[in-house]
């Protein structure tokens, strides 16, 4: 997330990290209010964030952010999956694209 805020700065852009209250899309540029201010823009990012679906296994909260991940892009990458056997759980589209990007990392 940082290398992206850097990234848009370096090119202009101005960033605010607030809450939006409305959006206007209906003409442009579009027009974000927040609770701080109302801002205009030809272009929107919108970042809602995820929650990863938990599995209810035995001690994972212990475990989660140290070798229990809901995030290969994020976390695939760490020490602490290089060269180690991974599983990926889930289903879908989704937890196939992981389990793919993870062979750049893990042994298998």
């Amino acid at each position: 997330m940082e290398r992206m805020r850097a990234q848009a700065a370096r090119w202009g852009a101005t960033l605010f990290t607030e809450d939006v209250v409305t959006v206007d899309l209906s003409e442009r540029p579009f027009t974000i209010t927040s609770t701080e201010r109302s801002v205009k823009a030809n272009s929107i990012i919108i970042a809602t964030g995820a929650t990863a679906k938990k599995l209810g296994i035995p001690r994972e909260d212990e475990f989660w952010s140290r070798g229990i991940s809901a995030c290969a892009i994020c976390d695939g990458a760490s020490p602490i999956f290089r060269l180690k056997p991974v599983a990926v759980v889930g289903g879908g589209d989704t937890a196939v694209e992981e389990a793919l990007y993870l062979t750049k990392y893990a042994s298998h």
